[in-house]
């Protein structure tokens, strides 16, 4: 992910999202704002037991500060879930 000018107090961030067991559950990266070079993000993280169906998605917080609307720009390049033997350390 890159950001230029990313304005507001909550930044960018991946979610990813499992409907499983009659309930959404979903954990997110952490945010990027303000000016960021490209940064590798990951985000380890264990399909629920009958997960049925995934989303991954850009999402934004609400902030906190008054009249705090978004300026400036985010990229997102090559996203991908990639299986890893659980065993393994987490990166």
């Amino acid at each position: 992910m890159r950001t230029e000018s990313l304005t507001s107090s909550e930044g960018v961030r991946l979610q990813i999202s499992v409907l499983a067991n009659a309930k959404n559950e979903s954990v997110t990266t952490e945010d990027v704002r303000g000016t960021q070079p490209w940064k590798e993000i990951q985000l380890h993280w264990v399909a629920p037991p009958g997960g049925t169906y995934g989303s991954v998605c850009v999402r934004r917080f609400m902030s906190d500060m008054p009249e705090s609307d978004i300026q400036g720009a985010a990229w997102i390049d090559d996203v991908s879930l990639v299986p890893v033997d659980e065993a393994s350390p987490t990166p």
